[in-house]
């Protein structure tokens, strides 16, 4: 009985150590996915210009812009990235894709905005997404100009949000339109009368269900804000404002949403990259506010991140210049978890590419919890031709169960 009784013990302690493994992610090495001629196409303040399949994550598309009419603007990968297509895919009419486009998807759609020759427009790729025979016709919205600016995001019921802004009219320069009949027909009317004309818009995706539509006020005190979506027009909540400080004209910034709850905005601000984040809670409470990390030689908008979530992790890229030259930008990830509600150290991405003025890093809004990895793509190059650099971070196992397992009462010894 004695000996039994040790022997459970030994195997439960060896199960409950095994439970509590921490498993570390892993990153490959960067690719050259593709090439292209518009320096600082693949910008992501605060637009994202990936996807990935959420039933299929091998399956992943990237778009820049680019500074030809004869060039392409998407590239995509079957395989998770270990080899991309070459064909010429363009978004725009004449190519030139502007570097403010913005991308979302769904079931293996894509769906773009960006400002056009005359207007924003906006234009669908059906599945497989692989070829221009799979778009459909551009639709131009009338009130705008190609001064104009604008984000995307499609909810899980198919309706697709495109938001514009623009400094002509201060009351009603930011406006919402959506389409639940995939852009045939669109609704629309004024998100929010902001009354100030230096804003920049940011599509947040859902919280509680609802689209979120974050505003950064210039040069004004008011800083950070969001609005949400109540069914009939977007509601400033008792939370909205998110950073109540000047942050000048630094305009680089991410957000995103964890568990449709937990609300994530990063941005840089001086030498300082900044993080804000709550639980939703119906709008009430107050904003956590920390800095991540500070870089004597990084300054405002030189950040550029961009963030991604998988689960209750985010994860977030961007640039820090080792010194004073741009040229010295390079690529770093962190990781926040929700549980621990705490940040991984920062680790290199563009490795094996130091001086090679890395930046604009970008993924896509969303990684299901099927994919084994998170894509990260990024500018990097000193010349008029740019490489579009590729990596993922390959996913440890995930922890089945962190509860020590019950004493084995059956075990015999005889």
């Amino acid at each position: 009985m004695k000996r039994m009784i040790l022997v459970t013990v030994y195997l439960a302690s060896i199960l409950a150590a095994a439970a509590l493994t921490v498993y570390s992610d892993e990153l490959s090495a960067p690719i050259v996915a593709t090439t292209f001629k518009a320096d600082r196409g693949t910008m992501g303040i605060p637009r994202w210009k990936g996807y990935m399949d959420q039933a299929n994550p091998n399956h992943f598309w990237m778009s820049y812009a680019n500074a030809g009419s004869t060039l392409g603007n998407i590239n995509y990968t079957t395989d998770g990235g270990l080899t991309w297509s070459s064909d010429v895919i363009q978004v725009d009419f004449y190519g030139y894709l502007d570097f403010h486009t913005s991308l979302y998807g769904r079931n293996g759609e894509l769906f773009f905005t960006w400002p056009g020759r005359d207007y924003v427009c906006f234009r669908k790729f059906n599945a497989p997404a692989h070829s221009e025979a799979d778009r459909d016709p551009v639709h131009e919205f009338s009130y705008t100009s190609n001064l104009f600016r604008s984000n995307i995001m499609v909810q899980d019921n198919g309706r697709i949000w495109v938001f514009t802004r623009s400094s002509d009219n201060a009351a009603e320069n930011v406006k919402y339109n959506y389409s639940d009949d995939d852009g045939e027909t669109w609704t629309n009317g004024i998100a929010y009368s902001t009354n100030y004309d230096q804003i920049r818009i940011g599509s947040m995706p859902y919280v509680n269900g609802q689209p979120a539509l974050v505003v950064l006020y210039l040069g004004n005190s008011r800083g950070y804000e969001y609005y949400l979506w109540n069914g009939t027009s977007f509601e400033r909540k008792a939370d909205a404002s998110i950073y109540a400080g000047n942050v000048q004209m630094d305009r680089a910034f991410t957000h995103n949403v964890i568990a449709g709850q937990y609300m994530h905005l990063i941005f840089g601000y001086n030498n300082d990259l900044h993080h804000c984040w709550k639980a939703y809670n119906n709008g009430t409470g107050s904003w956590n506010h920390e800095i991540i990390e500070s870089s004597p030689n990084t300054d405002g908008m030189d950040w550029y991140p961009i963030s991604t979530v998988r689960g209750n992790d985010l994860y977030i890229f961007y640039c820090v210049w080792q010194t004073a030259d741009e040229n010295s930008s390079q690529v770093y990830y962190r990781k926040w978890s929700q549980g621990s509600q705490s940040w991984t150290a920062a680790e290199l991405v563009s490795t094996g590419l130091a001086g090679q003025r890395n930046l604009q890093p970008n993924t896509c809004p969303t990684v299901p919890m099927s994919s084994d990895y998170i894509p990260v793509y990024w500018q990097s190059g000193l010349t008029t031709t740019y490489d579009i650099n590729y990596c993922r971070i390959n996913l440890g196992p995930s922890v089945p169960d962190t509860v020590a397992p019950a004493a084995i009462m059956d075990l015999r010894t005889d």
